[in-house]
Order: structure tokens, then C-alpha cells, then sequence
């Protein structure tokens, strides 16, 4: 006699639903992967995470010529040294890339992705906590991994989608603790709680949103005579402010901490104050009705959370109440802190605003139960949200962000103004829209490994489409009432199992034939070839010049513990030589540096910096050290020169 899925365990049903749901979206993330920097900010983060793994650091030399982070070297630490959980959690996958030779870069852009989905599966279990149906779970957190702009972030390397992942695994622990009484919801939300802290600090918004939901679950919890419990939220409460006062002031000012110091918080809330003006008011409704920026533009499906209001206050007051404090303080924090300029400037949206859009689709499951089992024409409703957020969001991940914005910059229009927000013509929507139409403007992958001549890389298309497909039949089959045999669990099992490896296999496998990170540059891996096979301890790499593809890719293949720093993106000058001066300022002082603490320099010159004909830098390393090699490589237009000088003398780090 076959034992059906309900004989043996409601929950394995429930626990496989919510595996294929993560199988699921990481296929179809596969399928639109782009895997590219969009903005410093990710060079920044990545490389922290990498000299963390090879240096045990966080430091990060490689971004040495963005002026950026020169500009903010000379201010306190807490200006650069970023929250560093993103780069701790990242070491894992440095692991893997480093144990089957890949590319970290590419492994860290999959690292969103797979704590996006993660997110997902923890949104359908907060559904299903809340009391609605299964097939509601999976239908809200479909919504939110395909319909809202966390899908156009999956393949990104911001904190904003590591902070999303703990912030609604910190609100699954506050509905464990609030309808349930668990205690492991208490355990959960503090631990996540913190970990979202150490990811990005405007996560410290979850003690606010902690209380609001206690004072509006009191009455029901008074009730009940649940004294334990009230007495419980409340302590937890005061005892993290207690804890996070004395550790503030306990905290070094200096070092991967230093943003947790009282002197920053102090500074803040200096700057706050500042912020406080007529404009800010307005400022404080951008985020909603903004015609370039409004949140419901990037993430459709979140007016059903606007519909599903009313019926979760009813429902859900606690956890209503905490999501909608933790939502107002996102965009409070932000104004405050960027005040005209909320809005971003550049990317999809509003990337702040990824903490609470997860949590916020939880209050959509009374609108979305409601119409999926009406029999009118509102039973299609999800759907059309669903299409509606999936087009807004594929043109996101499938198109070149800087579309729109070569358009405006064509146009002599200025997207990058405060204004902008606020003036409908600098909507990126349509534009992205618009370039689904024409593959130029398209930016896979495995696209452009095709169209440089891999024909292995149509695996990820054929494998993807196929293998959804097979997902969303059995994802329909066991959301049916008929009961599941126990023997699918093993097909179950190995469905799921394929689709979660989809990023590694053929994701990572196809993107090592990937042009953007020079797969097929024979000068670029040539260079790297020589420099990998000749390093050794003691030996320092300085490549020219920060930001060029070349920097992309040394960024994503150089795995070895000895250090490299780039130079300055500069423009060829008039030469200064009767001056006596052949290098930047900048350059100098990071070449003295490094001559006085390592013993041998590698100088890696490529031919897409603007001076790279100049040959100023050479010149100067030539006359104060000695000369050991130069080796010219060159192919299809490219050319790098790999220069190798001994240095004496030890002292002071550059930094």
C-alpha cells in the first residue's frame, strides 16, 4: 500500500514545496544572470571580501586608484570600513571558487543570488506561519522573487540584499514569537537581527519595529494572561538597547568595526539634525509617489500589500504594525542621510528600500488568498501582477542598466540631478522595456558567450527552460488537493537538488567562457600566466589602471595571498619631466611605499589605460629600482607589458 504525502508528514510536503520554490527561482535567475559590475560600490565590496579570504584583512588595495576611496581615506575610518559581514559571509564561496578554479567575482555575483531566494522561501514560510493556504505562500513569494526589483538585484554584490535576507528572517522570528510564543522566534530574530546590523547599520530599525509590534500585539497578548510573554519582548527590548549602548562605547574607532562606535552614531546624528528642513517632508513621500523612483513603479506586486492593509491589521497587528515601522524608518533614515538626493542617482529603484519589500509582501496574503479562489475574472489578478513585475524586472536583468541612461545623456538631459526623481521623463522603466526588443542591448552571460563563439553555453537556455518547465508542473501537482506518494519524494528530491545547482552547473561552468572577464584575451592570460607562475612571498603587484575590463578581470582571477593595488584611470598629460616629475602624486607615494616593504614589484601595464604609451610610471620605477624583466603580450588589439622590478629597504604599508 503507497503512503500518501499527508499520511507521512504535512510538513515534508510543505518543506518540499519550499524547495522546489527555491530550485525554481534560482533557474530562472540562471536564465537571466549578467554577472557585471554596475558601480564602484561592488568593486569596493568585493574586494574586501577577497582580500579577506587571501590576507585575512579587510583591506582593499585593489580599489586603491578609485578617487573615491581616496577622497574618503582621508576622513575616519568609519568612512571606509564598511559593515563586514558581507565580506565574512562571502568566504564560502571564495572556498568553492578557489577549490574548483573560478572566478570570484563571478562566484560573489551568485552569492545575491542565492540568499534572494533564500529570502523567497523564508517570505512563503512567513505566509504559511500567518495561517493562509500553501498555495498562497508560493503564490506571494513567486510575486516577490520574480515581480519586484529584488529579482534585478539577485546578481548584484550590494549589502541591501544580504540585509533583505536577515531582516525577513528577523520578522519570521518576531511571528514565531508573537502568534506562536515560540521561544526559538525570540532566538532567531536576535540572531538574525544581529547579523543584519553587521551587514548594513540601518538594520538596527528592527528593535523600533520589535517594539511597535509588542505594543500593538499587547491587548491580544493581555488577554490571553500572556504576562511571560510580554515581560520577555519588552526585556529583549531594553536589554539590546542596554547592550548595544555599552558596546558603542566600547567598540574600537578604528578597524572593520568602526562603524558601531559611539563617535559614528554621535556624527549621525549631528548630520540628522542638519537634514531637519521644510524639503524634508516632501522628500519623505518620494519613495511612494515619486514619478521616477516610486517603489510601486519597480515592484508592482507590493500594491497588493497596499490592498492587504486593512485585512493584516486585522489579522497581523503586531507584525503590520512592526513591517510598517520598519518601512517609514528605511526611508526616514535615507532622506535624512542623502536628503535631496534619496533618490539614488543611478540603478533600478530604490535599493534601501530591500529590507522590508520581502516583509512587506507577507501583508499581500488576504488580497491574493481572496482572489485566487474567487471564481470571477479577479482570480486572475495575482497573474497580472505577477506579468506586470516580471517584464519591469526582466528588462531590469536582462538589458544594460546603462541604457536609459545613455538615452537622457544623448538627449543632454542630467538623470543624476535631485530633480530627477521627481520628473517623469527620467522613468528607466520604458527604456529597459524598449531594449528587450533589440539583443544589443542585452547583457547575459551566457549571451555573450555565445556570441563569442561558445556554442556549450546554449546549455543554459535549453537546460533552464527545460528544467522550469519540469518545476512548475510538479510545483502545480502537489499545490492540488489529490495527495502525493511518498515515492515522488525521491524525484522531488532530485528535481530540487538539480535546479538549486543550477548557478553552479551550467551557470559558473558556462561564464568561464565569458568575454566580459577576458576568457578569450590570449594577452590578458598570458600576463596573468607569467605573473601566477612567478610570484612568490614577498613580491607586490601593482596593475595600471583601476577600473579598465583588464582590472575587472585580474579582480576576479588573482588568487594568490600576495597583494596587488591599481593605479589612478588618468588621462595622458603634457610631460613634467624638466620638473623632475613623470608620476602622479598619488602614484609616487603608493610606489615609495610599497619599495620600502616588499622586495620585488610587479608592474602590470595595460594598453586600456589612457597613458599607457606614455610609459611615465616605467620610467620612474627604472630609475630607482632595479630592473629585473619586461615581457610584451599583444593579440586582437590588446596589449599589456609586465614589468618586474627588485625593491629593497622594508618600512610602512601604503596604507
Amino acid at each position: 500500500m503507497e503512503t500518501t504525502g499527508d499520511e507521512f508528514s504535512s510538513s515534508a510536503v510543505r518543506n518540499a514545496l519550499l524547495i522546489l520554490l527555491a530550485a525554481l527561482l534560482l533557474t530562472c535567475y540562471t536564465l537571466t544572470h549578467s554577472g557585471v559590475f554596475r558601480v564602484d560600490d561592488e568593486h569596493i565590496l568585493m574586494s574586501r571580501a577577497i582580500s579577506l579570504y587571501e590576507t585575512g584583512t579587510f583591506s582593499d588595495p585593489q580599489v586603491y586608484g578609485n578617487q573615491r576611496v581616496r577622497d574618503l581615506y582621508a576622513l575616519e575610518d568609519a568612512a571606509t570600513q564598511v559593515e563586514p559581514a558581507q565580506a565574512v559571509l562571502a568566504q564560502p564561496f571564495l572556498w568553492i571558487a578557489a577549490l574548483f578554479n573560478l572566478g570570484y567575482s563571478q562566484i560573489l555575483f551568485w552569492m545575491t543570488t542565492f540568499l534572494t531566494a533564500a529570502a523567497a522561501v523564508v517570505t512563503a514560510a512567513s505566509v504559511l506561519l500567518a495561517g493562509y493556504e500553501r498555495r498562497t505562500a508560493i503564490w506571494i513569494a513567486i510575486l516577490f522573487g520574480l515581480g519586484t526589483s529584488a529579482a534585478a538585484y539577485a546578481d548584484t554584490f550590494y549589502r541591501d540584499s544580504q540585509a533583505m535576507f536577515f531582516s525577513v528572517v528577523a520578522f519570521h522570528g518576531m511571528l514565531l514569537w508573537l502568534q506562536r510564543g515560540k521561544i526559538s522566534g525570540l532566538w532567531l530574530f536576535m540572531a538574525a537581527a544581529a547579523l543584519g546590523v553587521l551587514t548594513k547599520n540601518n538594520v538596527l530599525l528592527l528593535l523600533p519595529a520589535w517594539l511597535a509590534g509588542l505594543l500593538f500585539e499587547y491587548r491580544n497578548l493581555r488577554l490571553r494572561g500572556d504576562w511571560k510573554r510580554i515581560r520577555t519582548g519588552f526585556l529583549l527590548i531594553g536589554g539590546s538597547v542596554l547592550l548595544g549602548a555599552a558596546a558603542v562605547f566600547i567598540l574600537p574607532e578604528n578597524g572593520p568595526l568602526s562603524r558601531f562606535n559611539s563617535s559614528y552614531y554621535l556624527f549621525l546624528i549631528e548630520f540628522f539634525k542638519d537634514s531637519i528642513n521644510p524639503r524634508l517632508l516632501v522628500n519623505l513621500f518620494g519613495p511612494l509617489i515619486s514619478p521616477a523612483k516610486s517603489i510601486f513603479l519597480f515592484s508592482p506586486p507590493l500594491l497588493l500589500a497596499a490592498a492587504g492593509l486593512k485585512k493584516s491589521w486585522l489579522r497581523l497587528r503586531g507584525f503590520t504594525a512592526a513591517a510598517l515601522t520598519f518601512a517609514s524608518g528605511l526611508v526616514l533614515i535615507q532622506v535624512l542621510f542623502f536628503r535631496e538626493e534619496w533618490g539614488g542617482g543611478f540603478g533600478w529603484g530604490l535599493r534601501f528600500l530591500l529590507p522590508v519589500i520581502p516583509i512587506l509582501m507577507v501583508l499581500a496574503g488576504a488580497p491574493v488568498e481572496q482572489f485566487l479562489k474567487s471564481e470571477s475574472w479577479r482570480r486572475f489578478l495575482p497573474a497580472l501582477f505577477l506579468g506586470v513585475g516580471i517584464l519591469v524586472n526582466l528588462a531590469a536583468s536582462v538589458v544594460d542598466w546603462h541604457v536609459p541612461y545613455r538615452i537622457w545623456t544623448d538627449q543632454g538631459l542630467n538623470p543624476y540631478l535631485p530633480a530627477a526623481a521627481w520628473q517623469g521623463k527620467f522613468l528607466s522603466i520604458p527604456a529597459q522595456i524598449a531594449g528587450l526588443i533589440d539583443i544589443k542591448d542585452w547583457n547575459l552571460s551566457w549571451l555573450r558567450a555565445w556570441q563569442a563563439g561558445s556554442s556549450t553555453s546554449m546549455l543554459v537556455p535549453v537546460f533552464g527552460v527545460v528544467l522550469l518547465a519540469a518545476l512548475v508542473f510538479q510545483l502545480r501537482r502537489m499545490l492540488k488537493p489529490s495527495p502525493v506518494l511518498f515515492r515522488e519524494t525521491i524525484l522531488l528530491g532530485l528535481l530540487a537538488g538539480v535546479g538549486c545547482m543550477t548557478p553552479f552547473f551550467p551557470g559558473l561552468w558556462i561564464s568561464r567562457t565569458d568575454p566580459y572577464w577576458c576568457a578569450s584575451d590570449s594577452a590578458y592570460q598570458q600576463a596573468l600566466e607569467l605573473v601566477e607562475g612567478k610570484v612568490q612571498p614577498g613580491d607586490v603587484i601593482v596593475f595600471d589602471s583601476y577600473g579598465t575590463s583588464h582590472w575587472h578581470c585580474w579582480l576576479n582571477d588573482w588568487q594568490q595571498p600576495e597583494p596587488w593595488y591599481s593605479l589612478r584611470y588618468e588621462i595622458a598629460g603634457p610631460s613634467l619631466a624638466e620638473d623632475g616629475v613623470l608620476v602622479s602624486e598619488l602614484t609616487e607615494e603608493l610606489f615609495s611605499a610599497l619599495g620600502q616593504e616588499y622586495s620585488r614589484l610587479w608592474y602590470v601595464n595595460t594598453n586600456q589605460s589612457p597613458d599607457y604609451y606614455a610609459g611615465e610610471e616605467s620610467l620612474w620605477l627604472q630609475e630607482r629600482y632595479q630592473q629585473q624583466s619586461s615581457t610584451l603580450f599583444s593579440g586582437a588589439g590588446e596589449e599589456i607589458r609586465v614589468w618586474l622590478f627588485l625593491l629593497e629597504g622594508t618600512g610602512e604599508s601604503a596604507y
